[in-house]
């Protein structure tokens, strides 16, 4: 007997029958049963498929796959809001130099380019917990749970390094030249992840204002 539903074709029910009533109605409600609980778990299946792909939508930045400000917000949020205790923390924020003549002078479908490298950069130096995103624009925020000075060094190295590796094997006409503030405090649930972006983002600009030549 064909299991189906609609138009959907599941397969077969194989069926040995013994005794004089060879045929039941309730073989053919068994069977209906049975394909109308595989046409259900389907459709939940591509239902659930389908809000988790929407749900991830609503947290990743569209140009760079990182998690959007409202993703790293809510992540990081979490993150802080499970500290049962104080622990070191860390915040940094991220920003591009140059971007806006990148943008003036090759197009901005090169300054998406640019941006877009500049996050595969900070997402290769993620490798001991850190949560980043894209804050919008050419600007990045990273939040690093029980984190310490030994991990913060390690990844600020490993970034300038990469960045400088690019810069020498692209070719473009550009380079990618990232300024950054970092702050390594101790925290626990009470903490605002808002004033630890806020002290970040003013040591960010310290570096920025401090670079010779510097650009926006």
């Amino acid at each position: 007997m064909s299991t189906h539903c609609a138009e959907r074709m599941f397969g077969y029910a194989l069926i040995e029958m013994k005794g004089k009533d060879i045929f039941s109605e309730f073989y053919n409600a068994w069977i209906l049963n049975i394909s109308l609980t595989l046409e259900t778990l389907l459709k939940n299946d591509r239902i659930n498929k389908l809000i988790g792909s929407l749900e991830n939508l609503s947290i990743r930045d569209g140009l760079t796959g990182m998690l959007n400000r409202r993703g790293f917000d809510e992540l990081s949020r979490e993150s802080i809001s499970s500290m049962d205790e104080r622990h070191t923390v860390c915040t940094m924020v991220i920003d591009m130099d140059g971007l806006k003549r990148i943008n003036d002078e090759f197009g901005h479908h090169e300054g998406d380019r640019a941006i877009r490298t500049a996050a595969e950069l900070i997402t290769k130096c993620c490798d001991s917990g850190e949560i980043a995103g894209r804050a919008g624009g050419d600007e990045f925020y990273i939040f690093a749970p029980e984190y310490s000075e030994k991990k913060l060094k390690r990844f600020t190295e490993r970034l300038e390094e990469l960045a400088r590796k690019y810069n020498c094997n692209s070719n473009k006409p550009y380079k990618i030249e990232l300024s950054y503030g970092t702050y390594l405090t101790d925290g626990d649930s009470s903490d605002s992840l808002e004033e630890f972006l806020r002290i970040s983002d003013l040591r960010m600009y310290d570096m920025k204002l401090a670079k010779p030549g510097r650009r926006k």
